[in-house]
This record gives C-alpha cells, structure tokens and sequence, in this order.
C-alpha cells in the first residue's frame, strides 16, 4: 500500500506550506489550487480617523506587507480574525500584538467589544467578493466602518 494522497486546494502559497506540512506527516499531496490571488498594488487607504484594522486573512496581511502605508496601519491597533491570520500578523506587519487567535462568530467579543465609537471609525480590509464578518457586528455597537480591498480572488 502507498501513500495516502491528500488534495490541497488552497491558493499559493499557503499550498506548498501546506504540502510540505503534510509530507512531513507522511502523506502525498496534490496540489490544485482552486484559486490565484491579485494583489492590488498602490490601493490609497484613507486611515484618517481610524481607531482601529480588522484583517480577515493572511493574504491582506501580504498585501499590506508591500503597501506604502504599511508602517501607519501597523501602529493602529489590529485585530485579526483566525489564529493563522494572527499569528502570521506578528511575522508579516510587525505588529506589536494583533488580537489574541478569533474565529469569525467571536470577532464581536475580540474586537467590536473594545470599540469606543467616539474615537473614530474602524477599517476591515477583506477581500471584494467576500462577506462582510465583523462590519454589521461593529456597526451594533455605534461605530462606523470602512472596508478597504487590497487583494482579489479568481478561480484558479
């Protein structure tokens, strides 16, 4: 008996770390990934009274990598949805401390639970086609939101 194959969908490169992850335990992955991420190169991102950025996924967290504007996002306080998307936050933007790891249905209590409103609007930067996760959940609490899309999706 051989390998067992594993297929890995997910876009580059999360998909070669993810294949090496798996060889590692033993396994054969085939890589097809289902998407190719864009990253949108010189997107203004208007922080003016921004209290706060929610990242949704380690890919913004690439886009931002390179953004002009990096330094000024990586002194607002960040919040990032997901453990991954945490935890790579420390790596990719330097950032002093994203929100401990949050799934998507907690990132009221992660985040919009510590919004003050008359401190300023917050920005979440997700992809276009995405739903929105934390905006309809900080807008409960007074507080505005902008959205701002540094990447996008296509079929792979």
């Amino acid at each position: 008996m051989g390998l067992m194959r594993v297929l890995v969908t997910r876009p580059e490169p999360d998909a070669r770390q993810e294949a090496d992850a798996l060889r590692a335990r033993g396994y054969e992955p085939v890589l097809a990934p289902l998407l190719d991420i864009e990253f949108l190169k010189g997107v203004p991102l208007d922080l003016d009274g921004v209290q706060a950025v929610v990242i949704t996924s380690r890919n913004a967290l690439r886009a931002l990598a390179d953004h002009p504007q990096r330094e000024a996002v990586a002194a607002l306080p960040l919040f990032a949805v997901g453990e991954a998307t945490a935890w790579a936050g420390r790596s990719l933007v330097s950032v002093k401390s994203p929100s401990a790891p949050a799934p998507a249905r907690g990132c009221r209590q992660s985040s919009a639970g510590r919004c003050i409103p008359k401190k300023g609007r917050w920005c979440i930067s997700a992809p276009r086609r995405s739903p929105s996760i934390c905006k309809p959940r900080l807008r409960t609490t007074g507080s505005s939101c902008a959205r701002f899309v540094l990447y996008r999706s296509h079929p792979g």
